[in-house]
């Protein structure tokens, strides 16, 4: 008898092993698609993709006006909507 009770435990507790499964999903906190309920990555991460901006030095600076330039080589994914000073 024990040792049927004993396989029953053993063969009920495989059983709730196996069918444990881990959630899938994104599990890095720095990406667009983070998934905290995931405990298993899956590959799926999505990365944020920085804005490349290359300036010009400031010159002719008085005591109002400088001026400056620089162009955006890479927009990171994101359309650029406006240009100047903010």
């Amino acid at each position: 008898m024990k040792k049927f009770l004993l396989g029953f435990i053993v063969i009920g507790l495989f059983t709730f092993l196996v069918g444990c499964e881990l959630q899938k999903g994104c599990t890095e906190p720095n990406t667009i698609n983070f998934d905290s309920a995931a405990k298993e990555n899956d590959g799926s991460c999505t990365y944020i993709k920085l804005a490349t901006l290359t300036r010009t030095s400031v010159s002719n600076i008085t005591s109002s006006i400088a001026f400056s330039g620089g162009s955006i080589s890479n927009d990171g994914g994101a359309m650029i909507i406006a240009r100047g000073i903010y």
